[in-house]
């Protein structure tokens, strides 16, 4: 007896499977290396103001308009094309700090890219969405949280003023200030703004160990 041919349905059958199995395979691929930095470059194509030009493994691309009054212009480059790109669009602002750290990208003037993100964080911030937070990464922010901030005054101390232990930046209102004596001024200013009288209460927080207004010069025991 003669061999059977094989069906003409098996035969589709097999190159449709082949064509399936390829047809995953750069879809896979493609979600690798270029569906992040797709949504990435074209949330950041958004912008109305400033221009950003970025550098990676597959090009220069140069976003933003081309005639800008701002003259705003930052370089990005990308040492790393997928950890910067997955962190950016999985994980928006946060993800492009954590990638920085990293080593994955940077750029030539961080205070330029900063202005034209927020100045464009409306047409920018909806492309790049952030999973919300999960409780795997709750803990692990309260276990960071924990190990920078739970450290004890003493630690804090090395480097801060000894008597307002405060770690934002002071107001120098001349040259010879001291460090002591721009944070007094810092807080003798907010008070006086506040318009902080005898008998107010100032509920604060992140100001620093005791910096309100009983270590005031300009304003003792108003609060």
């Amino acid at each position: 007896m003669a061999p059977r041919k094989p069906s003409t349905t098996l035969r589709a059958g097999g190159a449709a499977g082949l064509f399936l199995a390829v047809l995953a395979c750069c879809v896979l691929y493609m979600r690798r290396h270029s569906v992040y930095r797709f949504f990435v470059l074209r949330a950041l194509g958004r912008i109305a103001w400033g221009r950003i030009t970025v550098d990676d493994a597959l090009g220069r691309t140069e976003l933003g308009p081309h005639a800008d009054a701002t003259g705003l212009h930052v370089r990005v480059r990308v040492h790393d094309h997928r950890a910067f790109y997955a962190a950016a669009a999985l994980r928006g602002d946060v993800g492009l700090g954590e990638a920085f750290v990293a080593g994955a990208w940077d750029c030539d003037s961080m205070p330029a890219l900063m202005t034209v993100l927020c100045g464009n964080v409306e047409r920018v911030a909806g492309r790049l969405r952030t999973h919300p937070a999960s409780a795997a990464s709750l803990l692990r922010d309260s276990a960071a949280a924990q190990h920078h901030y739970d450290v004890g005054n003493e630690f804090y101390a090395t480097f801060l003023t000894d008597r307002l232990m405060a770690y934002t930046c002071g107001f120098f209102t001349c040259p010879d200030d001291s460090l002591d004596r721009a944070q007094h001024n810092k807080v003798d200013r907010v008070i006086a703004k506040l318009d902080v009288r005898r008998g107010r209460r100032v509920r604060t927080s992140g100001a620093g160990g005791g910096a309100w207004p009983p270590t005031s010069r300009s304003a003792p025991g108003r609060a």
